[in-house]
Formats: C-alpha cells, sequence, structure tokens
C-alpha cells in the first residue's frame, strides 16, 4: 500500500514538473523578424546579434507538442510556432530588429528591442516597452474592444473601436492593434 502511494505520488510529481525546451537560429544581421505565433504567453526580448532563441516551459507533456519552426530567406527570417497551449515561450531577437508579428490569442510581452514594429493579436493583451518615446516617427495602436494605454506618449483611450495616432520625429514606426483586449504602450 505505502510503495503503491509513493508510486502515485511520484508519478503525480513529475507530471506537474515543468519541462523547457529551446531552439537558436543563425540570421543575417539587418533582417526584418516575422513572427507568425499560435495562441499563447509569449516574452519577446532583444538578445544577441545574429541570433534568434527560442525557449519554452510548460507543465506535463504540453511543452514537449511545441513547435517551432524557422526559415531565412529573401531578406526576412520567419518564425512560427504551434501548439502553444499552457506554455511559456521566450523569443530572444537580436537588440536592433524589425518585427512583424501576428498572435491569435494570449498575452505578449515586448522589450528591450529598438526598430520598427507592426504587432497584431486577435485577442489578449499585449505589452509594448517602447524605450524613448523620441525614437519614433510615427505611433498608431488600436483596439476593437478595450482599452489602449499609452503613458510615454500621454494617451489613454477605451471602449469600443477606439485608437491613438502619434506623430514625432523619430526613427521608427510602431502599430501595435489588438481585437479585442488591451495594448500598454510603456517606457
Amino acid at each position: 500500500m505505502v510503495s503503491s502511494l509513493l508510486l502515485s505520488v511520484a508519478l503525480l510529481t513529475s507530471a506537474q514538473t515543468s519541462t523547457t525546451h529551446s531552439a537558436s537560429f543563425d540570421i543575417p544581421s539587418g533582417q526584418e523578424i516575422r513572427m507568425d505565433l499560435s495562441a499563447g504567453e509569449y516574452e519577446i526580448v532583444g538578445g544577441a546579434e545574429g541570433k534568434v532563441r527560442v525557449s519554452w516551459s510548460g507543465g506535463g507533456r504540453h511543452a514537449d507538442n511545441v513547435k517551432v519552426r524557422f526559415k531565412a530567406e529573401s531578406g526576412r527570417t520567419k518564425l512560427e510556432t504551434d501548439d502553444t497551449k499552457d506554455v511559456h515561450v521566450v523569443i530572444q531577437v537580436p537588440s536592433r530588429s524589425d518585427l512583424h508579428i501576428r498572435l491569435t490569442a494570449g498575452e505578449l510581452s515586448v522589450s528591450g528591442i529598438e526598430g520598427n514594429k507592426d504587432i497584431g493579436m486577435t485577442a489578449g493583451e499585449l505589452r509594448i516597452n517602447v524605450g524613448d518615446p523620441e525614437n519614433y516617427r510615427d505611433v498608431y495602436s488600436s483596439v476593437r474592444i478595450g482599452e489602449i494605454t499609452a503613458k510615454p506618449f500621454n494617451m489613454k483611450k477605451e471602449g469600443f473601436f477606439r485608437g491613438i495616432d502619434y506623430n514625432g520625429k523619430g526613427t521608427y514606426s510602431l502599430r501595435a492593434t489588438v481585437g479585442v483586449g488591451e495594448v500598454i504602450l510603456a517606457r
């Protein structure tokens, strides 16, 4: 009886532990990085030049089912993910990168990256650390239903079909859209 109880506890504990996986890819500098991400929880952060590193962890077998596809061609790098339910994904890209990201639903945080950003989500929370707002030439953000908080640009909107526009003297453009949810532009 005691040995079967210990075996049950051991199996339950191993099923609840977090498994971490990773993959990395070399990329030529200066390429736009396009991402097509399945629903999940993502952090995209600045990292080493010339490399994209993806790591993911989750409880049970969820992390074992994640698929990451990568290809570089014609001056663009494309990263796709599938089966990221109940998994936390961290994607490191060169700290100076232009990003084009699409996420079906979930949470997405972007920080430590200087460059143009075009980020769209169907539903969820999108948080972007913009750094110095003076670096931006134009900023556009919208939600169909939800809230936009853009403290670095002194703007806040909420409700149905809301949007903000900002024009500055910087170099970069930022486009952040969420169908239903929240956009947070922070410093």
